[in-house]
């Protein structure tokens, strides 16, 4: 039997990827939101975050979500990446 958070998880983050590829943005970061929600301790829901807020051009809203996901696993490169983007997006880094 699986964990009915992790399926609920699982679950928050197909919504997400969902709402991504059918053009709501929005409706995404909130399914990211919950997922990160649901698992606190995960990067991933705040990579796809920083992801999607780099697409909407909000570069500071994506250095933050960035910033989370590294703050939960500090060696994740798309949470890195995605930073730099985000702060080059920003006029951070020239």
């Amino acid at each position: 039997m699986s964990d009915p958070v992790s399926a609920r998880y699982k679950e928050a983050l197909r919504h997400g990827h969902v709402a991504v590829f059918k053009g709501r943005p929005r409706d995404a970061v909130g399914h990211y939101e919950e997922a990160g929600r649901l698992a606190p301790d995960r990067p991933l829901p705040y990579v796809r975050m920083g992801q999607v807020y780099l697409q909407m051009e909000e570069p500071r809203a994506a250095i933050t979500a960035f910033d989370e996901a590294l703050s939960r696993a500090p060696s994740e490169m798309d949470a890195m990446r995605g930073k730099a983007s985000a702060l080059a997006a920003d006029g951070q880094v020239e």
